[in-house]
């Protein structure tokens, strides 16, 4: 199971927009503890430039405040990572990623959780793997330790595994088995 990782734009876009999606409940476990998240300043400004995109605040309708608290859960939840970035000298087919390669080799972390093409087709660099936000969520909830996920959702609670989700709202809980 891993330890950390770097969850990129994508992932975070999506648990944004879905909370109860499969990227919100990958968000949700680092609230719960499950894994220390990471994301870099471009990140988090792709982020911040993704959500202000027109078309996309047209079809979903929020408000810069909610994009303002988001980013504010983000910091609360995971960390920035503000130490210089190595040079991964172009790893990847589309030398944009470089970066999330470069942050999560900057914070030793085990994956990238990620919805992007290019960098789950590298499969691996070094020792960091490039996750699905499915694969990542499969691995933390029913990896080798053998944990339970209980999240609740406005006012009710479900076991992973059930099409739930998270809500700022509540917290869940995680039990051994």
């Amino acid at each position: 199971m891993p330890r950390s990782a770097i969850v990129d734009t994508s992932v975070l876009v999506s648990a944004f927009l879905f909370p109860d999606s499969v990227p919100g409940r990958v968000v949700a476990l680092a609230d719960q503890g499950i894994y220390a998240l990471h994301f870099s300043p471009i990140i988090l400004e792709e982020l911040r430039r993704s959500l202000s995109n027109p078309r996309l605040r047209n079809a979903y309708s929020y408000s810069d405040e909610q994009i303002d608290a988001w980013c504010a859960e983000l910091h609360e939840i995971g960390s920035l990572v503000l130490r210089p970035l190595p040079d991964t000298g172009g790893v990847c087919r589309d030398p944009d990623d470089d970066h999330v390669i470069a942050a999560a080799l900057a914070v030793k972390a085990d994956a990238i959780v990620t919805g992007d093409k290019d960098l789950l087709d590298l499969g691996a660099y070094q020792d960091i793997r490039m996750l699905s936000a499915r694969a990542f969520l499969d691995e933390c909830t029913w990896g080798k330790l053998g944990i339970r996920v209980k999240f609740c959702h406005y006012g009710s609670s479900t076991e992973i595994g059930s099409g739930l989700g998270w809500s700022a709202g509540g917290r869940s809980s995680i039990s051994k088995v």
